[in-house]
């Protein structure tokens, strides 16, 4: 923003602090249109100013441009702040849950076909999911050989990327759709909020931007802060 003054010497209107230095005026009873210019190369800055002479023969303008960096929205800030760090922790929790069942299901051998078939028949026998449900787990079941490795590969995959902070948000909206997924799967075989609170989370992670802080994300969201990915 600046702001410039002129005065009246003789037939002369000199401003200090503009770009037009001298004009000069014919008649002292109507109003003179000057241009005021900033330092800046943009048109779009110049404006027309009315100068009305006073009778000590002295007259003043002010005007205020604005310059294409004052313009210019800033970018938003991507710095870590008490809620991305919370959302971090809770993003942490959520990924080192799904390694810690990935390596639990591992060792109980529910990720080979036959440990996987057993499992979802079980959830078919005793949960009161929709029939529907209940006939995509029989599909499941019958093509465990391919169904128990992909499990296996998005549980592990799951874990890692949250843990340290990649994609967070796809990722934690996939969390929260597989999880929802075994939160139907396991209806009346468990507590009801067993399986909620981390399906709530994850979609808290993905609409809360959580791999800002303590991620991989933080470092993208620097380069390209407004990509919907981070």
């Amino acid at each position: 923003m600046r702001f410039c003054h002129g005065f009246f010497m003789g037939n002369t209107l000199r401003f200090e602090g503009a770009a037009h230095p001298i004009y000069r005026y014919r008649s002292l009873t109507r109003p003179l249109h000057i241009h005021c210019t900033s330092t800046s190369k943009n048109r779009k800055n110049r404006l027309t100013c009315p100068v009305f002479p006073s009778q000590t023969g002295t007259a003043s303008i002010g005007y205020e441009v604005h310059d294409e960096h004052e313009r210019k929205p800033k970018a938003k800030s991507v710095q870590p702040t008490a809620r991305g760090n919370g959302l971090a922790i809770v993003r942490l929790t959520i990924g080192v849950m799904f390694v810690w069942v990935f390596f639990e299901n591992l060792g109980k051998g529910l990720y080979t076909p036959a440990g996987y078939r057993s499992l979802i028949n079980y959830y078919i026998k005793a949960s009161h999911s929709p029939a529907a449900w209940k006939a995509l787990m029989g599909l499941m079941a019958s093509h465990a050989a391919m169904a128990a490795p992909m499990q296996a590969m998005t549980e592990i995959s799951l874990g890692i990327l949250l843990i340290i902070g990649l994609l967070t948000r796809p990722v934690a909206f996939v969390a929260f759709l597989f999880l929802s997924s075994l939160w139907v799967s396991e209806w009346g075989t468990s507590w009801i909020w067993e399986l909620l609170v981390p399906v709530l989370a994850s979609l808290a992670l993905a609409v809360g931007r959580a791999g800002r802080a303590w991620g991989v994300d933080a470092s993208l969201a620097r380069r390209w802060p407004s990509s919907p990915w981070w």
